[in-house]
């Protein structure tokens, strides 16, 4: 039987060769996160003097089992309007004509997200 000079063929070598290529664990490659997302559907216009149906938000990509909370970070609400700081909701009745602009923001584990809102209120008609 010839013999060849080339390590390469040599049978032990080729086999330890291929056993460490087939025995190397795959990497694994993370999802990208999608941007926390905020919306409302502003703007508002209101009639003083009556309740308002809920203002639900919009929340896109939050993460599951993450504690979401919602806050006031600019601006004001008309009076008589408040912001759940549990569900974003906003409800109430505004009770004075007049024009607000707010800011609010999410945060839903470590991200935030923000949106603008803006609310005209008229007067109530008698």
């Amino acid at each position: 039987m010839p013999t060849f000079p080339s390590p390469l063929l040599n049978y032990s070598r080729l086999t330890a060769m291929v056993c460490l290529v087939v025995m190397a664990a795959p990497v694994a490659m993370a999802a990208p996160v999608e941007d926390l997302a905020l919306a409302y559907g502003s703007p508002f216009v209101f009639i003083a003097e009556v309740a308002i149906q809920p203002q639900v938000p919009q929340v896109t990509n939050a993460a599951p089992g993450m504690p979401t909370t919602f806050a006031l970070t600019a601006g004001n609400l008309p009076d008589g309007l408040i912001l759940s700081a549990i569900t974003g909701t906003i409800t109430g009745t505004p009770t004075v004509g007049g024009h607000w602009d707010a800011t609010i923001r999410v945060t839903n584990g470590n991200r935030t997200a923000t949106a603008q809102v803006s609310f005209t209120v008229t007067p109530a008609v008698d």
